[in-house]
């Protein structure tokens, strides 16, 4: 996204750019996007919340917040 100015296409409000973050226990991480269905990971069998990504393409997600109406706009860049 370059440095122009972004109009919100639903209020016509300015549009601030931004990132989504996920916050784990200590730290916050980047939120990502990959192609497809989640695969989730499993111990002994056990299926939890983790998902398979280790082989797969990830793209970092970037986007558009508007300062009037909070409208977002997330792009995979």
């Amino acid at each position: 996204m370059s440095s122009q100015q972004y109009a919100c296409s639903k209020c016509g409000g300015n549009m601030t750019k931004g990132f989504a973050a996920d916050k784990s226990e200590h730290y916050y991480m980047k939120l990502g996007w990959i192609d497809g269905e989640p695969e989730h990971a499993s111990l002994l069998g056990i299926k939890g919340d983790n998902v398979k990504v280790h082989d797969r393409v990830r793209r970092d997600v970037r986007g558009l917040r508007c300062e009037k109406c909070g409208f977002l706009e997330l792009y995979a860049v």
